[in-house]
C-alpha cells in the first residue's frame, strides 16, 4: 500500500531539506486556520485507487488511508494528539503509541497541510540550488480549476514531481515520477478541502475500548510498528 507516497515522493525528488522546508512553511500557514480537512485520491498505473483523508485542529491530526490489494481491503490510521502519535487498528481495536516530541517521522508527517498548500518557490530554489531544477510547465485545468504547473527534477536520478497549483494557492494535483527506481507514475488528486470547520474532539481521541501498546521509548520508522495486519 502506498501509505507514505506523499512523503516519499517529495523526499525522493527534492531531498530531506525540501521536505523540511515544506513542513516549516506548512506550520506557519496552518496556524492561520482553526482547522483543515481534505480528501485525496491516489492512483498508480495498474493498481486500484487509494483514498487519503486528513483532518487537523490545533495540535491534533488524524490521517486515514484506504486501499485494496489482490481483493484484500486495507485501512491505516495515524493519530497525533500533540504529545504522542498513535497507529490505530480499528479491526483489532489496538493502538501503538509513539513519542510525539523529537520524533523525526512525526515531524515530517504532521501537519500534512503542505500537501495542499503552495510552497514558497524562491525558498525551494535556494534550498536546492545544487542538484535540482524547478521549471514552469504552463497551465492545465484540474477538476474545473485552472492551475499553473511546476516541474521539480532531480538532475542526478531524473526523478520528477509535478505540482498543479490553482490561483488560490492550493495544490490540486501531484504527479510523482520515479523512473530511475522503476516505479510507475502515481497521481494524487485533491477531491475536497475545507478550512475552519469545527471538528469534534472525539475525532482525535483513542477510543476507550482500545488496547494501547506503549512504545514511546522506541523510534518510529517507516513501515514498522504497525499493530498486526492492516
Amino acid at each position: 500500500m502506498k501509505k507514505q507516497i506523499l512523503i516519499i515522493g517529495l523526499a525522493f525528488a527534492l531531498g530531506l531539506a525540501g521536505l523540511a522546508q515544506a513542513q516549516s512553511e506548512s506550520v506557519k500557514k496552518a496556524a492561520q486556520h482553526g482547522s483543515v480537512s481534505y480528501r485525496m485520491e491516489i492512483t498508480t498505473e495498474g493498481q486500484p485507487p487509494v483514498g487519503f483523508d486528513y483532518q487537523a485542529q490545533g495540535s491534533q491530526s488524524l490521517m486515514k488511508m484506504d486501499s485494496e490489494q489482490k481483493g484484500r481491503k486495507n485501512h491505516v490510521e495515524m493519530l497525533q494528539t500533540g504529545d504522542a502519535v498513535y497507529i490505530l487498528n480499528r479491526e483489532q481495536k489496538t493502538a501503538i503509541k509513539f513519542a510525539g516530541k523529537d520524533n523525526p517521522m512525526a515531524a515530517a508527517m504532521f501537519p500534512l497541510t503542505w500537501a495542499v498548500q503552495q510552497p514558497e518557490w524562491a525558498a525551494y530554489a535556494a534550498a536546492h540550488k545544487e542538484g535540482y531544477t524547478i521549471t514552469d510547465k504552463g497551465a492545465e485545468t484540474v477538476r474545473g480549476q485552472k492551475c499553473k504547473v511546476k516541474e521539480f527534477t532531480n538532475t542526478q536520478t531524473k526523478d520528477q514531481v509535478l505540482l498543479y497549483v490553482s490561483d488560490d494557492g492550493v495544490i490540486r494535483r501531484w504527479v510523482v515520477l520515479n523512473p530511475g527506481a522503476g516505479q510507475k507514475k502515481s497521481t494524487m488528486d485533491l477531491l475536497n478541502l475545507e478550512f475552519d470547520k469545527k471538528i469534534p474532539d472525539s475525532v482525535f481521541a483513542v477510543p476507550g475500548d482500545y488496547k494501547i501498546q506503549d512504545m514511546s521509548n522506541m523510534p518510529m520508522m517507516p513501515g514498522k510498528g504497525k499493530p498486526g495486519k492492516p
